[in-house]
């Protein structure tokens, strides 16, 4: 758990409210986990697979997510499962409502638990449900994009990150890390009148 404190760096919006696209009252938010480990984490393109990467560190390396060398998606989400369990023990939430001025109570249950993407959270009380997707993820520059220069203008490009996520659906190589980057794939749907803005992950 104290390890994980560490590499948490904070959370980024995706999905329906980061494309201000989502029309009805907010029972559903889309994160991502940003980590950063106290080493470097380099990401490299995929031979094989289009559209991942493979997070390389340098051999000596040790912590509970990382395999030969690499960054482990599988390892990665059983440690930060590990974390999630942990920190929900007392499964119960207050928190004062600016919006009717009281206090309201919400029982969490841990669900999904990483083993497809997310790691998902359901907040109950008795009037709302309330569901938190925390994607996993690895930020990185535009510098650092190791694939075929994306149909995105360069401005955007050096100006919001890319990210690697671990995928749960992706090839059986612990390795892989799927690419996602949001704001560049919103820039990309830019005035598309008959397409949905999207983000993976």
């Amino acid at each position: 758990m104290r390890i994980f404190v560490k590499a948490f760096k904070g959370l980024s919006l995706t999905g329906s409210y980061l494309d201000r696209v989502k029309l009805t009252k907010p029972d559903e938010f889309d994160k991502h986990i940003l980590l950063k480990f106290p080493f470097v984490v380099n990401a490299v393109k995929d031979e094989i697979r289009p559209g991942f990467v493979q997070l390389a560190v340098q051999a000596a390396v040790s912590h509970p997510a990382v395999v030969d060398g690499y960054v482990n998606r599988r390892v990665l989400q059983d440690w930060l499962r590990n974390a999630f369990q942990a920190a929900l023990k007392n499964n119960t939430i207050t928190f004062f409502s600016l919006y009717n001025m009281e206090y309201k109570s919400y029982k969490l249950e841990y669900v999904q638990q990483g083993y497809d993407c997310a790691h998902t959270i359901i907040a109950k009380s008795e009037l709302r449900t309330i569901a938190f997707d925390f994607v996993p993820a690895f930020a990185y520059q535009y510098k650092d994009w190791p694939l075929e220069e994306p149909p995105v203008d360069i401005g955007v490009r050096e100006k919001w990150p890319w990210f690697a996520v671990p995928k749960g659906r992706a090839p059986r190589d612990d390795r892989t890390f799927m690419v996602c980057a949001p704001h560049w794939e919103r820039r990309m749907m830019f005035h598309k009148y008959n397409l949905r803005k999207c983000a993976c992950a």
